[in-house]
């Protein structure tokens, strides 16, 4: 398809990137379910980590799945603002951080 790619053969980008660094903490103060920010950030990829308890991330439906203290996952095209975090063990408040590329 003309258009596609650059005088190279290269693709061209289709929208804008930024590469800006992304680094948001949340730390618990009770075992609520919380907002991870209210600031509406595209990401396009982060790694979620907790840091010393166990939380459970999820949206504002379900808040099921369960990051271990000292792990961390990846994910892609995500936006913090929808991020839901809650302490997994009642009484345990975790730090969650999310590191990731702005879009």
């Amino acid at each position: 398809m003309p258009g596609l790619f650059d005088r190279f053969g290269r693709p061209k980008r289709t929208e804008a990137f930024s590469g800006r660094v992304y680094c948001g903490v949340n730390q618990a103060v009770n075992d609520d379910v919380r907002e991870f920010t209210t600031e509406s950030i595209k990401l396009l990829g982060a790694m979620i980590q907790a840091q010393d308890n166990d939380q459970n991330i999820g949206d504002a439906d379900l808040v099921d799945f369960t990051v271990p203290a000292g792990s961390s996952i990846f994910v892609s095209h995500m936006d913090p603002s929808t991020l839901r975090v809650q302490n997994t063990n009642a009484g345990q408040n975790g730090t969650l951080i999310v590191l990731g590329t702005r879009q």
